[in-house]
């Protein structure tokens, strides 16, 4: 089977089914807070449970309606948006899976519990005195806050380059791969609620990220986290997870492009906990669970029939770099 083809972007992906089943379930929980919270539209105050949980039941219906837009061939650049639209939808879940495990364990937390494991293993608080022992220079803050930002690209630029490169099976079992970990993750952070350091401790609670001063990626990111909520999903990290797992698949299908971000991945792994926002066992857990999604979730998807047998052949690919599936 030859890695060029295309996909039949003409019936829903797996990938598809999936955010359907996750809007499901988080439509479903939005509903078991009903009576915890509230918004306000149009001078009206409306239960925060019951709207959220209105919007996941209609979001759900997206990922089926779109492949009817793709009974005929579509230029690349739709091509791309109806395979990776999903990425959207990444950053709905993480961030209403926040809100609603504070919401369903009413703020408490298990955040006592990570940050005594960080002591008992490292004799301190890594996330309280990494970013004091190393040097601080607007160089080596702007560093660290660009490898954070660095994240977002990570999990996507290297998908998006064998996607542009005519290579649709391969990305998408680095895409469907990347998407179930983030789904799981997603529906773990619902359970056990862990708020991260940051919001823990009260002298970085306090302190906020005043003492630190950089360039650009500095300024973005303290005027993001001044303006959002992130009290939570912060065990297992998923930016070390999907960082561990996006590495290894750019080194399965693309290895320069692997060792192009091998070095802003270990230095994302570093700057989670430099700028606090997680425990070191975070890192460390989520750099395990990154390992095993990418061992155990292709063999699993491949049997459930991701969408044909090209696909299906893209995930048996047994070397590493190699231009075809095998």
């Amino acid at each position: 089977m030859n890695d060029f083809d295309e996909l039949d972007l003409s019936k829903p992906l797996l990938t598809d089914t999936l955010t359907s089943i996750v809007g499901l379930v988080f439509a479903v929980v939005s509903l078991a807070t009903y009576g915890k919270a509230s918004v306000e539209f149009a001078d009206m105050r409306l239960d925060r449970g019951v709207v959220v949980g209105f919007l996941f039941f209609l979001g759900s219906a997206v990922p089926w309606a779109l492949p009817m837009l793709f009974r005929r061939r579509r230029p690349i650049v739709l091509r791309w948006f109806r395979l990776f639209y999903i990425q959207i939808f990444y950053l709905v879940f993480f961030s209403e899976a926040i809100h609603l495990s504070y919401l369903l364990h009413d703020g408490a937390s298990y955040d006592r519990f990570f940050a005594d494991l960080d002591m008992a293993l490292f004799g301190m608080q890594p996330s309280v005195e990494l970013y004091r022992l190393l040097p601080r220079t607007r160089l080596v803050t702007e560093f660290f806050f660009f490898s954070y930002a660095f994240y977002f690209l990570l999990f996507s630029a290297g998908i998006w380059l064998l996607f542009f490169r005519r290579r649709e099976a391969s990305a998408y079992v680095f895409l469907s791969t990347v998407t179930t970990g983030f789904y799981l993750l997603f529906l773990f952070y619902l359970i056990v609620p862990v708020a991260g350091p940051k919001y823990f401790f009260d002298t970085l609670r306090r302190q906020w990220y005043d003492p630190f001063e950089g360039f650009l990626f500095t300024h973005l990111l303290k005027r993001a986290f001044d303006s959002m909520d992130l009290y939570g999903a912060a065990f297992p990290s998923s930016h070390a997870a999907i960082a561990t797992v996006s590495l290894l698949m750019n080194f399965r299908f693309q290895r320069t492009v692997g060792w192009v971000v091998l070095p802003f991945t270990l230095s994302l792994l570093v700057s989670t906990v430099y700028i606090y926002a997680h425990y070191a066992v975070d890192i460390i857990a989520g750099v395990v669970v990154g390992l095993l999604f990418f061992y155990l979730l292709p063999p699993v998807l491949r049997r459930l029939g991701v969408a044909h047998d090209r696909v299906a052949a893209a995930y048996a690919t047994p070397r590493y770099g190699t231009r075809k599936a095998q």
